[in-house]
């Protein structure tokens, strides 16, 4: 909205009546924000001789006269506040932005505003107006500002339709610290760290940036901070549980009265639209020849992708189907019923087939069987549906057709058991009778058109029948009574006795097969029963893996099989003839008696008992085996008891299993601690006055993932490990302690006060430091809290312990990194010949050049530092790899290459060396783009890299190495010169060979 008001020479009424008609009609009923400001004298702004001057005047001097109810509302004011204010009040944070924007106010004659305002957490847009007297002199302006934060909630409702999105306040103080003063909910789930992992250090977040990304990243913010503008970029994360990411990020800058800027804005996990992309892509060119088709919308109901056959089924082209809805193509509106079917098979996974009719571009209708699948991302939201559509108007009309005849025969074979078929000459189904249903399973209507000797056969006998009926047929013979295996629409076998005749016409060929089929599969199977029944009965004791006995009427054993006779120690024929009690003892596991004997509950009950538990069989040798068991009646056909079965098995693997199961769900497989779930579990048990005073301790490792990237994951889990024992050592029985993330442990301490948990603490440090792993240093980080009273949330504790743990991090977090950075220098002193030397030359050669190139203390001072650090990455690369004599391999050349990259990520772990760590990463890139890792070239190779690159280079070819022949000095300059301008910056090699060397 525009307010502009110029009041000019009709204009007979006096400033302040004017003013009070402005109030009478927008300040009285209007929900926009009015605030007027005037001048004691008009003034010539156009005609100004000494405009700096004039807009000082008017900067400073122009006051508050008028203000609205919306105004106060709007922004958390009291009118004390603001009557007499000037814009040199309002802009008192920042005078030289304020100026500008007042400069531009007066040129043009209004402002338009566009801002977030912070103190009532509003986006707002107005206007501010000049107002000018009848003479066309300025005497004051007008501000008109409202609300539209629900637009810009809606924009981000709709962004979240489709991506995961965060709202976040990142702020960069004056010294150059970040931090993250809040998050929304979903910051966890996109960066998988927790809000107070940046609430005062950023570094956590910078550390998920992937490192290729991380500079284009810095660059967008350092724009954006300068030009206090709209942030907006692309950038990957390394997920720890999801890989790689992608990020957006919009956020809107302001900057505060101490000269920090705070942005506000949203991050947006757009991973799976980037996926998408790509795969829509790629499924352009798989579905472009296909004959169905094919209609691909999105998760908002548009069109995105639509084939070739789709324009030719549709009479669309294809630019005309995309972005509109496919509902375009239907003739009527899906009924609710369908439509809620067709949502619920999409959701779970399913594919819809429908069938419905359809409408050309041209208008025609025709029939149109299709499918729907829909297509979830990785967090189970849909995406995207594909739908395959088909014309089956001719097929249907046929199907139709086809039906119709069948009720000539329909009455005919309506009462009969048999199934009465009529086959063309290509053996294809015409007719089928009800009978079908009964025997095979199938509907009439699914039979009619298929192969009647093809698709029914057992595939066993399918080759041999299928000659037999093919000969018949082609000598025009009846069939008569012809055994035929078929299979049923279940899968089960069935056996039918088929009779026919052929059809012949009036030139006495045949047409077809009049058929009749008789179901003798119950005769069949029962006959098949009868003769194996005793030979399957004898293999199935055999070969289960149950134990088996059977009892006659007076509870004797008559039948036990190798199992059975196994685990209670008899033979069968040792058993044979003797009650079951003697032979198939069980024991009562709680109070080791002789249990009751499962046939005696048998016969008393007349029917199956099954144990619940496990009980103890005791076998022939004293042996005690867990076993469940169940006991079955043998009836007679008269109904009679005539004896029983007992089936048992052992249950000792099993139990074993359970035991081992049971303790991998609550136990942390690298430390042998418990694990989260089971610190979970035991905090709300442990949550009770019995246990008061109860301390909360949280431990976590200081620079775990340092020790990952300087000697390895091995190494970090060795360092995990140690940390670990030193707590199973140090805690007390009844203490509780689990590793409840990568670095974080949580020890639960029952009936501990503060003097206690102190000196477990204290314990524990002690023990670190004199914990022996190899080269890495352990360092905890521990705060604890303590819950004195049931009144007192354990939540609270668990977070003021966290808290603690925190602030102890900070403190003694860089100091041990800084020890690791010192312990990588001594073992790559140690491990490889003569690096000390080298890196103690490069370094001073480097601190030469700088000085020669005139660069500032800080700039020597951090290429000094730089390449001092500049081989550290081959911490990771073997020794004999380094003072190999010989000839590197292709696989041993890519590894050592790999030195750089190692590098970086130590010093980025390391406050102070974090702007250094750039260098190190670059340090092996050629001018000419055709080194390593990235093939930089030219000036993207930042300077410090560049000289390092020179600098060491010449030390290496003037040092003995065991794998080349040591060059003389004026050797080495001359491959220096040789390579300037392709390997090396040729500027920086002339200031070495002329300024430093000589």
């Amino acid at each position: 909205m525009v307010v502009m008001i110029i009041l000019g020479n009709e204009a007979e009424e006096s400033i302040t009546k004017i003013i009070d008609q402005l109030m009478g009609l927008f300040f009285s009923q209007g929900s926009i924000a009015i605030l007027i400001m005037m001048l004691e004298n008009p003034i010539n702004w156009n005609g100004a001789k000494d405009r700096q001057k004039t807009l000082d005047d008017i900067f400073h001097n122009e006051k508050v006269i008028k203000y609205n109810r919306a105004y106060l509302e709007l922004f958390p004011l009291i009118a004390e506040d603001l009557l007499g204010k000037s814009p040199a009040d309002f802009y008192s944070f920042d005078l030289d932005m304020g100026k500008n924007i007042w400069g531009s106010l007066l040129d043009n004659g209004r402002h338009h505003i566009d801002a977030y305002e912070q103190r009532s957490g509003l986006w707002l847009e107005g206007e501010i107006v000049g107002i000018h007297d009848k003479s066309g002199l300025l005497i004051g302006h007008i501000t008109a500002i409202w609300e539209l934060t629900y637009k810009k909630e809606y924009n981000t409702g709709k962004d979240r339709l489709l991506n995961k999105i965060t709202e976040f306040r990142f702020m960069q103080k004056k010294d150059g610290t970040a931090s993250f003063p809040s998050v929304s909910d979903e910051f966890k789930e996109i960066f998988d760290l927790n809000p107070h992992d940046v609430l005062y250090d950023a570094h956590a977040f910078f550390d998920r940036v992937f490192f290729a990304d991380f500079d284009r990243l810095m660059a967008s913010i350092e724009q954006s901070l300068n030009n206090l503008s709209m942030l907006e970029t692309e950038f990957r994360i390394n997920h720890p549980s999801k890989g790689q990411r992608w990020i957006k990020s919009i956020a809107r800058p302001d900057k505060l009265t101490d000269g920090s800027i705070v942005w506000h804005g949203y991050f947006s996990d757009i991973t799976e639209n980037k996926k998408t992309e790509e795969w829509i892509g790629f499924l352009s060119t798989v579905l472009s020849n296909i004959s169905d088709s094919v209609i691909i919308s999105n998760n908002i109901g548009e069109i995105i992708y639509a084939n070739q056959s789709a324009s030719k089924l549709h009479g669309y082209e294809i630019d005309e189907l995309l972005g509109n809805s496919p509902t375009m193509l239907n003739v009527n509106p899906v009924p609710d019923q369908e439509f809620q079917k067709i949502i619920k098979a999409l959701y779970e996974g399913r594919t819809y087939l429908g069938e419905a009719p359809s409408r050309r571009k041209d208008g025609s209708i025709f029939t149109c069987e299709y499918t729907m699948t829909a297509i979830f991302d990785d967090n189970g939201t849909m995406t995207a549906c594909i739908g395959i559509q088909r014309d089956i108007t001719e097929r249907k009309n046929m199907m139709e057709a086809l039906l119709k005849s069948n009720k000539r025969f329909e009455q005919l074979t309506k009462q009969s058991k048999a199934i009465a078929w009529e086959i063309d000459k290509n053996s294809l189904i015409t007719y089928i009778s009800n009978g079908i249903q009964d025997v095979l399973g199938y509907k009439p209507e699914e039979i009619v058109g298929k192969s009647h000797f093809g698709d029914f056969l057992s595939p066993p006998h399918r080759v041999a029948v299928q000659s037999k009926i093919e000969k018949i047929f082609n000598e025009k013979k009846d069939l008569t009574d012809f055994f035929y295996p078929a299979v049923r629409k279940s899968g089960e076998n069935a056996h039918l006795v088929i009779n026919g005749m052929p059809i012949v016409n009036d030139s006495n060929d045949v047409t077809g097969y009049h058929v009749l089929s008789i179901d003798i599969t119950e005769k069949v199977e029962m006959a098949l029963i009868i003769e194996n029944e005793k030979e399957r009965y004898q293999t199935t004791l055999l070969s289960v893996g149950d134990g088996v006995i059977s009892t006659d009427d007076f509870g004797n054993i008559t039948v036990m099989n190798p199992v059975a006779e196994k685990l209670t120690g008899w033979t069968q024929e040792k058993a044979i003839g003797k009650p079951l009690s003697e032979v198939f003892v069980i024991m009562e596991d709680e109070t080791e008696r002789i249990g009751e004997n499962p046939a005696k509950a048998v016969f008393e009950t007349k029917a199956s008992v099954k144990s619940v538990d496990p009980s103890t069989l005791v076998s022939a040798s004293g042996a005690k085996i867990p076993i469940v068991n169940n006991a079955a009646p043998i009836i007679s056909n008269s109904g009679q008891i005539t004896g029983t079965v007992i089936v048992f098995r052992d249950f000792s693997e099993y139990m074993e299993r359970q035991k081992q199961i049971e303790f991998l769900s609550f136990r942390d497989p690298l430390t042998g601690l418990y694990n989260r779930r089971y610190m979970e579990e035991t905090k709300a048990r442990m949550d009770s006055a019995k246990n008061l005073p109860l301390t909360i301790m949280i431990l976590d490792v200081n620079g775990l993932k340092l020790t990952n990237d300087a000697f390895g994951h091995k190494a970090g889990d060795e360092l995990l490990k140690t940390v670990a024992d030193i707590l199973k050592s140090v805690c007390r029985a009844n203490d509780v302690c689990a590793r409840v993330g990568g670095d974080e442990f949580f020890i639960l301490l029952p009936h501990t006060d503060e003097n206690s948990a102190e000196k477990i603490k204290q314990r524990i440090i002690k023990a670190s430091m004199k914990a022996k792993l190899d080269s890495v240093v352990v360092s905890l980080a521990i705060g604890y809290a303590i819950k004195s009273s049931m009144k007192e949330n354990i939540d609270h504790t668990i977070i003021n312990a966290d808290n603690l743990m925190y602030r102890e991090k900070l403190k003694f977090g860089k100091t041990m990194r800084n020890e690791t950075i010192e312990t990588v220098l001594r073992n790559i002193n140690f491990k490889y010949d003569k690096e000390q030397i080298h890196t103690e030359r490069v370094s001073q050669y480097c601190e030469a050049i700088a000085v020669a190139m005139g660069m500032s203390e800080k700039e020597i001072s951090d290429t000094k530092i730089a390449a001092s650090l500049h081989d550290i990455g081959k911490i990771m690369v073997p020794p004999e790899l380094l003072n190999k004599p010989g000839k590197l391999t292709n696989e041993e050349y890519t590894i050592i290459k790999r030195h750089p990259e190692t590098g970086y990520q130590i010093l980025r772990s390391v406050d102070e060396y974090v702007t250094l760590a750039k260098y190190l990463l670059y340090h092996h890139e050629h001018w000419d783009g055709k080194g390593y890792p990235e093939g930089l070239s030219g000036d993207a190779i930042p300077l410090q890299a560049r000289i390092i690159a020179v600098a060491d280079a010449y030390e290496a070819m003037t040092a003995a190495r065991p794998y080349q022949k040591t060059r003389t000095a004026e050797e080495a300059k001359a491959e220096l010169k040789r390579c300037a301008g392709t390997q090396f910056d040729p500027e920086i090699v002339n200031i070495f060979l002329e300024k430093v060397l000589g």
